[in-house]
């Protein structure tokens, strides 16, 4: 078993103990608003350019969407696995759209092209049967 398996299955492990014990969320909207404030710690850690505090923060991040997961009575390996398939069938769009321009690859695109070729694979995506 691999490092971020066993990582996976010490924090399910740890779930389930601290929900047996009653410390959990009373409501999943709490857990999501709670996710949302880690993104914002994860901004200012990144601001900061501390490696330990980025760590850190984005370690909090990766946690408590693992724990979303868990509390949504969901798999995350399944999750993840689609969560693959997903963006590997968007980023084969990009690079079909990028190659139809004359492009090679997107190293000295600006971010805000990178982004509209991204939202053009998604709706591609979104419109196909």
């Amino acid at each position: 078993m691999g490092r971020i398996q066993k990582a996976i299955n010490a924090l399910v492990a740890q779930q389930h103990a601290a929900k047996d014990y009653g410390f959990t969320w009373d409501d999943i909207c709490q857990l999501v608003h709670h996710v949302r404030s880690e993104c914002d710690e994860v901004e200012e850690a990144l601001k900061s350019g501390h490696k330990a505090e980025i760590v850190d923060e984005i370690g909090d991040l990766v946690r408590g969407a693992i724990t979303l997961c868990y509390i949504a009575d969901l798999d995350v390996a399944e999750l993840l696995e689609k969560g693959n398939y997903k963006f590997q069938k968007r980023f084969d769009i990009v690079k079909s759209l990028v190659e139809k321009e004359g492009l090679a690859n997107l190293r000295q695109a600006p971010y805000g092209k990178k982004l509209a070729y991204w939202t053009k694979a998604k709706k591609h995506l979104a419109q196909a049967p």
